[in-house]
């Protein structure tokens, strides 16, 4: 008998299935062929019931579960290349401990016949794939390997990448304008097909994310628009980084200084509209950038929320006066970028590492739910670029009402000499009581906020010293103490006091 692994390129149209079941192994690990339908492009393929799935498309599937096996078959259009062994065979060479792999001599090449034009000539498939190994392809589109760069002070690529659940692959998002990403020639739509010489077949969203940060401060997009996916999918003609028509782009070494005269290395003369500079109204709802600083003893005041029901991350629950209640942060916000970085590419623990990373100094770039609203109404991708972001620092609102509070007062001194009690100037302040937070409002020379004086609120009654300053936890015990209703019930009375109360009854 003769032992060969088989290596088994099946072709099949847009009108029928491969017609194989693929199944996990109970008792032997591995991927096996199910059912095979007579007559099918698998059965002509010389696939059979019972065989070990060894490589999909020339990678080994030794270590993937059946999703990705399976997503591996249908990332070529109309076609995939399987190495499988039978029982004996797989058997066979166990026992010799010899591993099987694509690259061995032995292996038997099968393949669906495809049919032939009537008038004798070589398919349009098999003549296009005569053309681009043989070099001919200037009328062929041309996909494109993209070297992205990052700029020294750019806060990343300039892109956002996107999975489709209704079709495999991983896809290019939003594309900021005159970013390394658009001046390498990435364009919004565009399939990524390797990312540093690595196919992405099979990949999850996190994987190729990983593969992408894998070198530092640059990366290598290997990319198709949709028109020209459609082209090589539709003639079963894998793309890959050796093709001789592989346009190449790179990021140029300095970021452009005008913006409207920048010439684009973009292979199509219409610019996607999410490219476009949007033209946002001064009326539109803010996006705040929250700078939270904090001392290295104390946290920063806030919960990071996700919800299962929509995407996203939100903020939870924030203590009152802590550093982010006090740098504009609020409850119920979404949270768009961390520390310069897309909040919706990260997982709930990655942002966690990000605000770890600098430990006591955070940026957030948050919206509220109305904010939020009105942008994806208007198709706007968020970001810090935006014109209508404004940066709040909660280091500058505790200046603010720190002034504010010395300016009731000329001296502690001259309070304690006045014979009269004076009522207090009625100020907003976000203070350790029970006083409401105050409003905030941009100021006309910068883009921070200021706590406003206008809305106003009756302070506590003061303190021996005429100040109402924040006070320590052992002082906010001792005024809480003071405070505490009398009790009679647990006042220490002797037996000779309680015998004369009651004898007076």
């Amino acid at each position: 008998m003769s032992y060969q692994p088989r290596l088994c390129h099946v072709i099949k149209t847009d009108d029928e299935g491969y017609g194989f079941n693929l199944h996990s192994g109970k008792e032997i690990k591995g991927q096996f062929v199910g059912k095979v339908d007579s007559g099918s492009p698998a059965d002509k393929a010389g696939l059979k019931v019972g065989d070990r799935v060894v490589e999909v498309n020339g990678v080994n599937i030794a270590n993937e579960n059946h999703k990705q096996v399976v997503a591996r078959i249908k990332s070529i259009y109309n076609e995939t290349k399987l190495l499988v062994v039978d029982k004996e065979t797989d058997e066979y060479f166990s026992k010799k401990g010899v591993v099987i792999t694509g690259t061995m001599t032995g292996i038997k090449t099968l393949k669906t016949p495809t049919k032939s034009l009537s008038n004798g000539n070589k398919s349009d498939t098999e003549s296009l794939r005569s053309s681009i190994s043989s070099g001919d392809t200037s009328n062929l589109p041309s996909p494109r390997l993209c070297h992205i760069i990052k700029w020294p002070g750019a806060d990343g690529y300039g892109f956002h990448l996107l999975s489709d659940k209704s079709k495999p692959g991983q896809f290019i998002g939003n594309v900021d304008p005159c970013s390394p990403a658009s001046e390498a020639g990435i364009l919004a739509g565009d399939r990524i097909v390797e990312v540093n010489g690595s196919p992405t077949v099979g990949e999850t969203h996190k994987n190729v994310i990983e593969k992408i940060k894998a070198v530092p401060n640059e990366t290598k997009l290997l990319v198709v628009d949709p028109e020209t996916d459609k082209y090589y999918k539709e003639r079963n003609i894998a793309v890959s980084s050796s093709m001789s028509n592989v346009k190449f782009l790179k990021t140029p070494s300095h970021a452009p200084k005008n913006n409207n005269n920048v010439e684009k290395s973009t292979i199509s003369s219409k610019t996607p509209l999410s490219q476009k500079e949007e033209v946002i109204p001064a009326s539109a709802p803010i996006i705040r950038l929250c700078i939270i600083t904090k001392p290295a003893n104390e946290g920063f005041g806030f919960h990071l929320l996700s919800d299962k029901s929509k995407a996203g991350k939100f903020i939870g629950p924030i203590e009152s006066n802590s550093p982010a209640f006090r740098a504009g942060l609020r409850e119920g916000d979404r949270l768009v970028e961390v520390n310069g970085a897309n909040a919706e590419e990260l997982t709930h623990k990655e942002i966690v590492m990000r605000i770890k990373d600098s430990p006591n100094e955070t940026k957030l770039l948050v919206v509220d739910a109305d904010a939020d609203g009105y942008y994806r109404a208007k198709g706007i991708q968020l970001s810090s670029k935006l014109s209508t972001v404004k940066v709040l620092r909660n280091t500058e609102m505790k200046l603010e009402m720190n002034g504010l509070a010395l300016k009731e007062s000329k001296s502690l001194n001259q309070i304690n000499e006045q014979s009269k009690p004076r009522p207090q100037s009625q100020i907003s302040v976000e203070s350790y009581g029970s006083a409401k937070s105050a409003p905030l409002r941009p100021t006309s020379s910068t883009s921070t906020y200021e706590l406003s004086s206008r809305s106003t609120m009756p302070r506590s009654s003061p303190s021996s010293s005429g100040l109402d300053l924040p006070m320590s936890a052992a002082e906010m015990r001792a005024r809480l103490l003071s405070k505490k209703k009398y009790d009679p019930k647990k006042e220490a009375i002797d037996l000779r006091k309680k015998y004369e109360i009651i004898q007076s009854m």
